[in-house]
């Protein structure tokens, strides 16, 4: 393991000053790269406990009962986001902190996004609305919603915002819950899924923040929905009459009495739930039971409006693109997101490709995939776009580079500049490139395997199920600066995603102070 673990001498010098050859690939066990923060110095594991990899120092710092966050989760400085068991987490400098301003709030939390620079997370929290005061009771409410909020210099995050949210899905009731997945590097455009209220029709929503720090979101698919203009009928639910609530029917001190005994149930002080029946006056129990048997009456009445809207539901969901549960991820400067969707055949199994929506345009673009279990796992900020089959199956990954309209594999990707490590994942990588990761210079390659994907089976069973390999390349994808205007127009990009200039003076581009461009789609070394 130390021989694996010693890649960080080589890397060291490398990350921050690209040096012009590369280092052979190495394998390092126990850790399972599924993140990794723009400039390529941290890695997060997700083999059982979270972890941060340091890719200069070869240190692994564990966070035990950590989840990694489901987006862009690590940052630039090494803070990354996560929960521990539904309870948002800022992991950095190996402690756990759970903020206050949130933990104590919310009893359910995900964090699944931290900007490059640490300043911005978004992810879902329980709906605030929910309580048990009566008069405020909502009886049909979304379960989970997103929220953003700010983190100051001292690592202390602020007050989530909760995010603007459709109070209705396509089918019009309250969606099950809207996530927030991924941002852009600069925070304000987030991307996430709305699950609708039967839970199984999910599609994709984007929120952006304006000039003046206001929220707005948009359903960038919602003119792929019920294409063919089936006429769906009300839902039955949607009339849903409460269903009686006990403390209803009680009034003065037995009524307060209840509500502390059943919070104290709830809160685990008292194991005795407590029985509605022996707050109540027999008036106010015959109250309660009758309205139990009109709802029951109204239930089961409604056998056949259901059977009948479920029908036709089907019909709607089997035109209609359906999007997998966060499958997605956005382009870094938030110009467009990602996310595999498809039609559903008759056993209701998605027939998926990649759906390519404009955040800053209206376009939709789909993308075919090798096979259909592709996702889309990260866009760099040159627009190269890294797929992903998932843990589900033997994972493995394609890349597809810009100005390009087909996949390639890494050993093809690779073999034009570095064909001598073309061969080694041939050779010792020889069931798939699983799960691969870069950073935003391409330097860094990261692929997190499983024993079945080795040549080594021996390697793979010495104690370690996950294993991740780190190719360390030169100058891969620069290029030097040359005339590549776009209609005269030189449109220049740094790594972050963030336009520096647009121009047509040429004399203005080659003047541009030492670093890494984007300049229309190629990667420039200055």
């Amino acid at each position: 393991m130390r021989k694996s673990i010693l890649l960080a001498a080589s890397l060291l010098a490398s990350v921050s000053c690209f040096a012009q050859e590369s280092v052979e690939p190495e394998l390092v066990p126990g850790v399972y790269a599924l993140k990794i923060s723009p400039n390529g110095k941290w890695v997060g594991s997700m083999a059982g406990d979270g972890s941060l990899y340091n890719t200069e120092t070869g240190d692994n710092t564990y966070y035990s009962g950590i989840i990694l966050g489901l987006g862009n989760a690590v940052a630039d400085n090494g803070m990354a986001v996560g929960d521990m068991n539904d309870v948002g987490a800022l992991l950095y400098n190996g402690k756990t902190s759970f903020p206050p301003t949130i933990a104590d709030k919310f009893w359910f939390c995900d964090f699944n996004s931290i900007t490059p620079d640490a300043t911005r997370i978004c992810g879902i929290l329980n709906n605030p609305i929910v309580n048990q005061n009566n008069e405020d009771r909502e009886e049909y409410y979304t379960m989970y919603v997103p929220f953003v909020a700010d983190i100051d210099a001292d690592g202390n995050v602020g007050e989530p915002i909760i995010l603007p949210y459709p109070e209705v899905d396509f089918f019009g009731v309250a969606p099950e819950y809207i996530t927030a997945v991924w941002m852009s590097r600069d925070g304000k455009t987030i991307v996430g899924e709305v699950l609708d209220g039967r839970g199984q029709y999910s599609y994709p929503i984007y929120f952006t923040e304006d000039e003046k720090g206001e929220w707005n979101y948009e359903l960038p698919s919602k003119s792929l929905f019920n294409p063919t203009g089936i006429d769906l009928p009300k839902n039955p639910w949607a009339e849903q009459p409460p269903y009686p609530n006990p403390e209803d029917f009680m009034s003065g001190q037995k009524k307060t009495a209840y509500l502390e005994a059943y919070q104290a149930y709830v809160s685990g002080e008292s194991e005795i739930m407590p029985d509605p029946e022996e707050y109540m006056n027999p008036t106010q129990l015959k109250e309660y039971e009758e309205a139990i048997v009109s709802y029951n009456q109204w239930f089961y009445g409604q056998g056949q409006a259901i059977a009948d809207y479920i029908k036709i539901y089907n019909e709607v969901l089997k035109t209609s693109p359906t999007f997998s549960g966060n499958e997605l991820t956005i382009e870094p400067s938030g110009e467009y997101l990602m996310i595999r969707g498809g039609l559903t055949d008759d056993n209701f199994d998605i027939i998926s490709k990649i759906y390519k929506f404009g955040i800053t345009n209206d376009e939709i673009q789909e993308i075919e995939t090798p096979t259909k279990e592709y996702y889309p796992s990260m866009i760099l900020p040159d627009g190269t776009l890294i797929i992903t089959k998932g843990l589900e199956y033997v994972p493995n990954s394609y890349i597809m580079l810009p100005d390009s309209n087909e996949f390639i594999t890494l050993q093809e990707y690779l073999e034009p500049e570095y064909p001598e490590i073309a061969e080694w994942l041939d050779a010792e990588v020889p069931g798939g490139t699983g799960v691969v990761s870069m950073n935003d210079d391409r330097t860094i390659i990261t692929g997190a395997l499983i024993p079945d994907q080795l040549a080594d089976s021996d390697y793979a069973n010495g104690g370690y199920y996950y294993n991740t390999y780190f190719i360390l390349l030169g100058n891969a994808g620069v290029e030097s600066i040359v005339d590549n205007a776009t209609d005269g127009i030189y449109k220049v990009y740094d790594l972050n995603g963030v336009k520096v200039m647009e121009t047509k003076d040429a004399s203005v581009v080659n003047n541009l102070p030492k670093g890494i461009y984007i300049i229309n789609g190629k990667k420039i070394l200055k």
